[in-house]
């Protein structure tokens, strides 16, 4: 067995020294160099195809927002002119419509009631609460009070 694999090497190793083929020879690393140069031409096309189709789709959406700045710009403006429409009919119809000689005049008078104005009203309203807080806080002052001698008696 070991005669056979001593065979075999020495064999493969005269077959290698002896043929003429060499690896690096001119035809061989020619066509490795177009093989490289086939290879680095297609990844420059495919680097190339991937900026301007990245460019392409920067300058579709710079387009469509351009097209919505438009459109919203527009609508904008219509917007405006209406209301500002809107308003000058509102103020127009609050100004011209008083050629019949029509002004309004006060309904109320100043008196409410016994000769007192609505600011006294609020002051005798306000000093009623008072009075009413006050005797609630001193009645459950007593009642307290109440309850505490009973329970010292």
């Amino acid at each position: 067995m070991q005669k056979k694999l001593l065979t075999f090497i020495i064999t493969l190793c005269i077959c290698l020294f002896v043929s003429t083929f060499a690896f690096a020879d001119n035809d061989t690393m020619d066509s490795l160099n177009n093989a490289g140069h086939a290879i680095g031409n297609v990844v420059s096309d495919a680097g190339n195809d991937i900026r301007e189709g990245g460019q392409d789709a920067a300058n579709g959406v710079r387009s469509g927002v351009q097209n919505a700045e438009n459109v919203l710009e527009d609508a904008g403006s219509s917007i405006a002119n209406g209301v500002k429409n809107t308003g000058n009919a509102i103020v127009g119809a609050f100004t011209d419509n008083n050629d019949d000689g029509y002004t309004a005049s006060r309904t109320s008078t100043t008196d409410t009631g016994a000769g007192m104005n609505s600011t006294m009203w609020i002051w005798i309203t306000m000093a009623i609460a008072a009075i009413v807080i006050v005797a609630l806080v001193w009645y459950y002052g007593m009642q307290n009070d109440i309850t505490r001698n009973k329970n010292n008696d």
